[in-house]
């Protein structure tokens, strides 16, 4: 029998359909998820300088930064007592330098956990 003018056969593929479909680019490399801005940790720390565990607060870890606000708040109402509340000034400048050095820690890690050097 003559082929029909009138029906076409169906395109063939262009694609090899044997092999699974993926997204990736031309050159076969992943595509990476989102994009993420690092997070600058002297900027962390300043702010924890500022405000006692803010940078700790905004590095991700805001109990932890709530607490060194509130274990600050606690030693500078004991400052106000007689004679013993001098003990707790050198406890506030620690805890100062403690938050301070906490919030550039915590951008570290945030920056290490999402594969960037800093």
């Amino acid at each position: 029998m003559p082929p029909d003018p009138f029906h076409e056969p169906p395109p063939r593929p262009t694609e090899r359909t044997d092999q699974p479909q993926t997204d990736q680019p031309p050159g076969g490399y992943p595509q990476r998820g989102p994009f993420v801005q690092p997070r600058n940790p002297i900027l962390y720390a300043l702010a924890s300088l500022i405000i006692i565990g803010l940078g700790t607060m905004l590095g991700g870890r805001p109990i932890r930064g709530l607490f060194l606000l509130g274990i600050t708040v606690v030693t500078f109402i004991f400052t106000f007592i007689p004679f013993i509340g001098l003990l707790f000034i050198p406890a506030l400048v620690g805890l100062w330098v403690l938050s301070g050095f906490d919030g550039y820690r915590t951008a570290q890690k945030w920056n290490a956990r999402h594969g960037i050097l800093s």
